[in-house]
């Protein structure tokens, strides 16, 4: 089957549309809604991969769960949590640990993605990916991890943006070497979001 990728650009007074095709075999397709994202707030920073934070209770945060922790202009996933309930409808979140951006000082407004595993096929070679297509309604992450939840790669989505990678673009592919297992996903949004991922496969 062939595959394609069409872009309509508008850019310094050029318009026009790029194409791009690739045949494939077959491939991976996500198509998810996203559980939306719980509001908090930075309470009292440790360091950099450390801090207390602040949220409603209801949120449906648990022990067991890993975080990506959105504010405005960073995020910082894989991060552990211990929820300790509090009083006046208000529970204390410990989270440590992760990647990506240093936490942001304290009083910031956060967002908490719970990290999901939306992978629904069986584990793929990613050296024959020949497209890689991702794209959210609103802000969302992504972890690529190989069946032992080694890291392969990680997209941040910005809402409504597609993020892309094209075979033979001279680009390096962002899967090249690993085969690939689990696929994670976190909402960065109070009101979710919808995923969708393509990634056709020679």
């Amino acid at each position: 089957m062939d595959c394609t990728l069409q872009i309509d650009y508008s850019a310094l007074g050029l318009t026009g549309t790029g194409r791009v095709t690739r045949a494939a075999e077959g491939g991976v397709v996500i198509d998810e809604a996203l559980d939306p994202g719980i509001a908090a707030t930075l309470v009292d920073r440790t360091d950099e991969d450390e801090a207390a934070l602040s949220a409603a209770s209801g949120h449906g945060i648990t022990n067991a769960d890993t975080l990506v922790v959105f504010w405005e202009g960073g995020l910082r996933y894989g991060m552990t949590v211990i929820v300790t309930a509090g009083s006046g409808g208000t529970d204390s979140l410990a989270v440590a640990g992760g990647f990506g951006d240093a936490l942001p000082a304290e009083e910031t407004a956060l967002v908490l993605g719970v990290q999901v595993d939306v992978s629904n096929t069986a584990e793929f070679d990613g050296d024959n990916a020949v497209l890689l297509l991702a794209i959210a309604t609103r802000r969302a992450h992504l972890v690529f991890q190989t069946a032992g939840e080694a890291e392969i790669a990680p997209f941040e989505l910005p809402a409504g943006e597609l993020v892309s990678w094209v075979a033979g673009s001279g680009l390096a592919n962002p899967l090249a070497g690993e085969t690939v297992g689990i696929v994670l996903a976190a909402c960065g949004d109070v009101a979710g979001a919808g995923l969708q991922v393509a990634i056709p496969l020679a």
